[in-house]
C-alpha cells in the first residue's frame, strides 16, 4: 500500500510556506500541493528542490488570487484579473451561464497553465493534481482535467472519496456542516473516478481528510485507516491530507477582499495539525500499515 501524506497551500504565502517545510522535515509529510500563483510560489519552488524525494502536487486554484490566464473572455476572473468566484459560484455561474464553452476553455486554459508553471520550475518531477478548495470535483472542471491530464504529464489526481468512520468523544464533527461537506463530495467522487478511468492518471483508492479538516489528529488517522483496511480489496494508493501550514498574521490582508476568508488561514486549528503531523507516533503508525 502507497501512502500519500500532503500538505495543501505550499507556496500561498510565506508564512504557510514555513510551517509546512516544518512538517515536512520533521515528521511524515511526504508531499506538498504547490498553489501556483501563489504569493510565495518562486521560493516554494526553490525549497522543493532542496528536497528531491518529496512528492508534488499542483493544487489547482480557481478561487483565490491572480489568473495566469489573460483577461480577456475570462469569465473566471473580475475587472483586476483576479480570481471572484468559491466553490457554490463557480459551480453555479456554470450551471446558469450562456457561455459555457467559455467557461470550459477557460478552466482547460487555466489548468494548462498552472501545470505548465509547476512542470517548468521542477522539470525532473512528477506532478500530481489536486484542488484548491476542492474545486478539480466540479463536475465541468473535471471534465476539463480529464481533457488535458494525458497531455500535460499529471500522473496523479487526488479523488477524496472517505469512508464515514467514528471517532470517539468526536460526536460533535457529525453534527456540523462538515458531513454535508464529506457526502457531497463523496458523490463527486464517484463522478471523477468514472472520468479519469478514460485517462492513464492514478488516482486515490482511499482518503482521509475531508471530515475532520482543521481537526486532523493521529487517532482520527487510526480510525480512518480501521476502517479502510476493513475492505474486502486491498487499497493501493491512501492519501492523507493535512493542513499544517498557516500564515502570518501580517498576511492577513491576501484575503482582505473576502471577507473571512483570512480566519483559515491564520487558524490555531492548523498548529494543532503541523503538530499531528510532525508526531512520532503518526509516523510509526504508517509505516506500520
Amino acid at each position: 500500500m502507497r501512502i500519500i501524506v500532503t500538505a495543501d497551500d505550499f507556496g500561498l504565502t510565506r508564512g504557510i510556506t514555513d510551517t509546512i517545510l516544518e512538517a515536512v522535515d520533521r515528521g511524515a509529510i511526504n508531499c506538498v500541493s504547490i498553489i501556483a500563483n501563489g504569493d510565495d510560489f518562486d521560493r516554494a519552488i526553490e525549497e522543493a528542490k532542496k528536497r528531491p524525494d518529496l512528492q508534488i502536487a499542483l493544487h489547482l486554484n480557481l478561487t483565490d488570487g491572480t489568473s495566469l490566464a489573460p483577461r480577456e473572455r475570462n469569465p473566471l476572473i473580475d475587472v483586476r484579473g483576479k480570481f471572484c468566484l468559491v466553490f457554490q459560484t463557480l459551480w453555479l455561474r456554470y450551471f446558469f451561464s450562456r457561455r459555457k464553452p467559455d467557461f470550459f476553455l477557460a478552466v482547460q486554459n487555466e489548468i494548462t497553465l498552472q501545470v505548465q508553471k509547476i512542470k517548468a520550475a521542477l522539470p525532473n518531477r512528477k506532478i500530481y493534481l489536486n484542488g484548491h478548495d476542492h474545486v478539480h470535483l466540479i463536475p465541468f472542471v473535471m471534465r476539463a482535467v480529464a481533457s488535458v491530464v494525458d497531455d500535460l504529464g499529471v500522473t496523479y489526481v487526488r479523488i477524496p472519496e472517505e469512508p464515514l468512520f467514528f471517532v470517539r468523544n468526536k460526536a460533535n464533527v457529525y453534527c456540523s456542516a462538515g458531513l454535508a461537506k464529506h457526502l457531497l463530495l463523496n458523490l463527486l467522487s464517484r463522478y471523477a473516478r468514472k472520468k479519469l478511468r478514460r485517462t492513464h492518471v492514478e488516482t486515490t483508492d482511499a482518503f482521509v481528510g475531508i471530515l475532520f479538516t482543521g481537526r486532523m489528529t493521529v487517532t482520527v488517522v487510526q480510525a480512518a485507516f480501521k476502517k479502510i483496511l476493513k475492505r474486502a480489496a486491498a487499497p493501493a494508493i491512501v492519501e492523507v491530507l493535512f493542513h499544517p501550514g498557516k500564515a502570518n498574521q501580517s498576511e492577513a490582508t491576501r484575503w482582505k477582499h473576502k471577507g473571512r476568508s483570512w480566519v483559515w488561514f491564520v487558524s490555531p486549528e492548523r498548529d494543532a495539525e503541523r503538530q499531528a503531523a510532525q508526531s512520532s507516533e503518526l509516523d510509526i503508525f504508517l509505516k506500520s500499515c
